[in-house]
């Protein structure tokens, strides 16, 4: 029995792993899935575990082993109502949320790195860190690793690293030829690679010690508990599909995939998985996700985040923004434009000093990354040595109640009372909506970067 979603103008029938292959490729064809209704980095170098280099392959319908297990695409979409098992209507009612109207530009401090430090005379074209210290490098010419304080040659099989990704003890690398494991020092090939439908792994993505997903070609599979499986979409095939794992989707861990203008996220159920559009008509060229479970995504040279409720932020910039990169177990954000890296903490954009004309990017851990041009890679470090300018209550929205809101807004008068820390807290999506539309009311709307204030104060926290 297929799987049933049915949200807003996009409905979506899922059943994924019609078939399922092991590395002993003795798995026989699983059945379809019950049915359930629901609701629902920077550049090509592969830097970081949720955004890689992309791929043009064209879509299969199904994927086989040498034993030839088939994995077909079990995906349907059908009309905007839908008979259920009873043979009753499921009329689409929902409402998905929507990006504001316009996106809000971003204001930029600008700090120093605390060190940059050259690493390789040459250009970095994959970077990544390994373990807790541990880096490595793959040049046009070599793969280097560094370790006790010296960059040697790594023992790694041939082939172009396009994405990596943490797996417990294990680091898995994709590469353009399968999958490469590096574990206890060594590194080998993966058996994984013989199943693949393509060996080009453009994007790998752990979700625990025996699981992860990958894309490799136009492909988007599961690794999970010694078997794989393909998710497809029929009659939607995936064109370019960019993934992300992590972020939140009503309080669990999804998959992200954008594709061809749509926004969905991949949920795991008792009995399957479901896909869910969030958002539509955007073409997203980087997707990533941080610890605290947003979804980062660039669209035609702006920043879209999507809260773990569910709520979108957008932002523009003086630039144009051209690429992401992140470990999802920080929250630090690191944004390129053609002239500059921006740091993004606490909800506050920080422009790195001298961070000019670096092409690509990889996070190694909290305030530390990779960059290389095109003749060099670089170390940069901010070890908090360069504090960050925060956003707070008595220091910079209160000035702005006293200026703008106090002479309707104070307590007792006949507005909403907005003089204390506790109503802005409360109120403050109602004020952020307002100030752009109609307040202060002598003077609407409020001036751009005394909102883009309010919103650095709501993103980092609303500190008092």
């Amino acid at each position: 029995m297929k799987k049933v979603i049915f949200i807003g103008c996009l409905c979506l029938m899922l059943a994924c792993g019609g078939g399922k292959a092991s590395t002993d490729a003795t798995s026989s064809p699983d059945q379809s899935m019950t049915p359930d209704i629901h609701e629902t980095d920077i550049s090509d170098s592969g830097v970081t575990e949720d955004q890689s280099v992309q791929d043009t392959v064209e879509p299969s319908d199904t994927m086989g082993t040498d034993e030839g297990v088939d994995i077909p695409a079990i995906l349907d979409i059908p009309e905007d109502v839908l008979p259920t098992d009873e043979g009753s209507l499921i009329e689409d009612t929902f409402q998905p949320p929507t990006l504001p109207p316009e996106p809000q530009p971003i204001s930029v401090q600008t700090i120093t790195p605390s060190a940059i430090s050259v690493q390789l005379e040459e250009s970095g074209l994959f970077m990544c860190g390994i373990g807790d210290e541990g880096r490595l490098i793959q040049t046009e010419n070599a793969t280097k690793m560094y370790k006790n304080n010296v960059y040697l040659d790594a023992d790694i099989p041939p082939g172009q690293i396009l994405s990596v990704t943490d797996s417990g003890p294990k680091t898995l690398f994709g590469m353009d030829n399968g999958l490469v494991v590096y574990e206890d020092g060594f590194f080998f090939n993966s058996p994984i690679t013989e199943l693949l439908p393509e060996t080009n792994v453009t994007e790998l993505h752990n979700v625990d010690e025996t699981s992860f997903w990958l894309r490799a070609g136009s492909s988007i599979l599961s690794w999970e508990s010694d078997e794989l499986f393909e998710v497809t979409v029929e009659n939607l095939p995936w064109v370019d599909p960019i993934l992300s794992y992590g972020a939140l989707y009503e309080g669990s861990p999804a998959l992200w995939i954008a594709d061809d203008g749509y926004l969905m996220a991949l949920l795991q159920e008792e009995d399957g998985y479901v896909a869910i559009p969030v958002l539509e008509n955007h073409s997203i060229s980087h997707l990533t996700s941080d610890k605290s479970g947003h979804l980062w995504a660039i669209s035609e040279g702006t920043l879209i985040r999507r809260s773990p409720e569910g709520e979108f932020d957008w932002y523009s910039h003086t630039e144009p923004m051209t690429g992401l990169a992140k470990n999802r177990h920080t929250d630090d954000l690191w944004i390129q434009t053609n002239n500059e890296i921006i740091w993004y903490q606490n909800g506050v954009f920080a422009a790195l000093e001298g961070s000019g004309g670096f092409e690509r990017i990889a996070v190694l851990k909290e305030e530390q990354v990779l960059v290389s041009d095109e003749t060099q890679t670089v170390l940069i470090s901010l070890d908090g040595s360069t504090p960050i300018e925060t956003i707070g209550w008595v220091a910079n929205i209160a000035p702005i109640y006293e200026e703008k809101c106090s002479m309707c807004h104070s307590s007792g008068n006949i507005a909403s009372d907005l003089s204390t820390y506790e109503n802005w807290q409360s109120g403050i999506e109602e004020i952020l909506f307002r100030v752009v539309v109609d307040m202060p009311a002598d003077d609407p709307p409020l001036d751009p970067a005394l909102v883009e204030v309010i919103q650095g104060w709501k993103d980092g926290g609303m500190l008092p």
